[in-house]
């Protein structure tokens, strides 16, 4: 009979990404709850068409966008 190894007790290892070490430090840092309370009133409803991204995943796509320096074309 096959032993199998638990997820959980072998968790998947590896080397963190810049990336994921980028996200886990700013985390802390940027007051997200706060930002999302100030945007929110402003941010568009579900209604006609299609729904609105989520407003923290589009805040943090912004800002990632504005430390990284990326541009889109507009």
């Amino acid at each position: 009979m096959k032993q199998r190894k638990s997820t959980r007790q072998y968790p998947l290892c590896g080397k963190k990404t810049r990336r994921a070490l980028f996200l886990e430090e700013m985390e802390p840092v940027v007051p997200w709850g706060e930002l999302c309370e100030l945007i929110e009133p402003y941010y568009p409803k579900p209604g006609n068409g299609w729904p609105p991204v989520g407003l923290e995943r589009m805040l943090r796509i912004c800002l990632l966008q504005q430390w990284f320096n990326f541009r889109t074309r507009g």
